[in-house]
């Protein structure tokens, strides 16, 4: 519970949520707090989204410690403990604050500018060539636990020109956006009154991307090929409802697999 001065005055929080660095954070991942912080000082200048209201952002480059102030969420939303997936209800606002960030970031002139970093040709050969050296690791400690045909997709996108066209479109900024980059309940807010609204939280990884990969992200952890079945075609049919910008449309007679507009 938060208390304040005598003659504070203002709309002021009772509850407040604090999230700093921690000491023992690896090194590849030193730099996602900055990262975090640096998108909620950008968000403090783009008006409505679907994350939390936030009161301080910092990061202190000398000792690469970050701190965040926002509000604390736990009387009206709660997070979905994994494995269990979102409900269908869930699932639909989920999808909705996706459509509306999406689409709102669809085209952006700042994107590269003001809002994220460009992708590079040089970026974009470094993160292939790690995927590809890497995979092989993962291949060995996933063990047989990977069945050979989920291997077999791995290697056949890894061989195929996806990497490459992805990389072109996000050079190029071309039918790009903001994506949040990590969509799963953890990093969710779900809200427990039927009229509320989904936040998102957990910003570390934002970027520039196509917003597909939020959804795919979402979909290929969350739902089973039942589910996707059942939701796949009026998710999409309302993000193409909800969105000002066509980042999504479903192609007619399927409805085990969603098409992109951004393909």
């Amino acid at each position: 519970m938060s208390t304040y001065s005598d003659g504070a005055k203002g709309d002021l929080p009772q509850r407040l949520f604090v999230k700093a660095a921690r000491k023992d954070t690896h090194p590849e991942f030193a730099n996602t707090g900055r990262h975090e912080v640096e998108f909620y000082q950008a968000a403090a200048e783009l008006g409505d989204m679907p994350i939390p209201r936030c009161y301080s952002a910092e990061y202190d480059s000398a000792t690469g410690t970050s701190l965040l102030i926002t509000d604390d969420l736990t009387l009206t939303h709660f997070a979905q403990a994994l494995p269990i997936p979102p409900s269908n209800r869930h699932c639909e606002v989920l999808i909705d604050a996706l459509a509306s960030l999406h689409g709102r970031f669809w085209g952006d002139s700042r994107l590269g500018f003001e809002l994220g970093e460009r992708m590079t040709p040089k970026r974009a050969r470094g993160q292939a060539e790690r995927l590809v050296a890497t995979l092989p690791s993962f291949f060995e400690f996933l063990g047989d636990a990977l069945l050979p045909a989920q291997r077999a997709i791995y290697e056949r996108i890894i061989g195929s020109h996806y990497l490459s066209n992805a990389a072109r479109r996000l050079v190029s900024l071309e039918r790009a956006t903001l994506i949040h980059g990590d969509v799963h309940t953890g990093n969710v807010m779900l809200p427990r009154e039927e009229t509320g609204s989904v936040k998102l939280i957990d910003w570390q990884p934002w970027d520039i991307g196509m917003g597909a990969h939020d959804l795919a992200f979402l979909m290929a952890l969350h739902w089973s090929r039942a589910r996707r079945a059942l939701l796949e075609r009026p998710c999409s049919s309302a993000i193409t409802q909800s969105s000002s910008k066509p980042v999504f449309h479903a192609t007619p007679g399927r409805t085990s697999s969603m098409t992109t507009g951004e393909q």
